[in-house]
């Protein structure tokens, strides 16, 4: 257990399946049992320490120092990643919460899903900003979520609605290309946004997008 003032509890029995152990650091713990060798969780710990990188990459670092000193002796199956904030009025409220159930290279599909969550949040927040009218830190976001994941063209779709909706026509446009070039599909639940208004803009507007070549 650890709380969020950096207070660590933690127990390694002695009926632990071997390889068992633990190691306590500043604002972290490792603990493992059923590994393949003793060197398992110290060198998750060293990696943990040595990172500089965002705290889900930290983990990550742990997570895959582990598995190359040895990881777990029945092998590769799941892998998990939950983060919560530490200053909050209510109890477990989550900023990440991964899983990968059954797969078999967990680890680089749970790399793979933490990238795609960045995506998604730098998103949300070029979202927040726009409204806000802040529209170059905006675009920062916008492409910061599409470096995360350039191949969630989605991603792009929806930065362009929300640029549309705030007038920005000359930056939406070549968004829009390439999105119609990737799925025409997206044409469709182009004209669909605007018959329910989610989408306002004109219909020469919605005509020159459409048939942008």
């Amino acid at each position: 257990m650890l709380d969020n003032k950096g207070h660590i509890a933690v127990h390694t029995g002695q009926k632990c399946i071997p390889e068992a152990g633990h190691i306590i650091g500043k604002n972290f713990s490792v603990h493992a049992n059923l590994m393949r060798n003793k060197d398992v969780w110290p060198a998750m710990a060293d990696a943990f320490e040595k990172s500089e990188e965002t705290l889900p990459h930290r983990l990550m670092k742990a997570l895959e120092a582990g598995e190359n000193a040895g990881g777990d002796i029945r092998g590769m199956q799941s892998a998990a990643m939950i983060i919560v904030k530490t200053q909050t009025d209510a109890p477990w409220i989550k900023v990440l919460d991964l899983r990968v159930e059954d797969h078999p290279k967990p680890l680089e599909e749970l790399k793979r899903l933490i990238k795609i969550h960045e995506a998604y949040t730098h998103a949300n927040k070029g979202d927040e900003l726009i409204t806000q009218g802040k529209f170059q830190e905006a675009i920062k976001e916008y492409k910061n979520a599409t470096e995360k994941a350039p191949h969630i063209i989605e991603l792009k779709f929806w930065e362009a609605v929300s640029l549309l909706n705030h007038n920005q026509i000359e930056y939406a446009i070549p968004l829009l290309k390439e999105v119609f070039s990737a799925n025409e599909d997206w044409k469709e639940i182009f004209k669909r946004l605007t018959q329910i208004k989610l989408l306002n803009i004109d219909e020469q507007t919605q005509s020159t997008i459409l048939n942008n070549k």
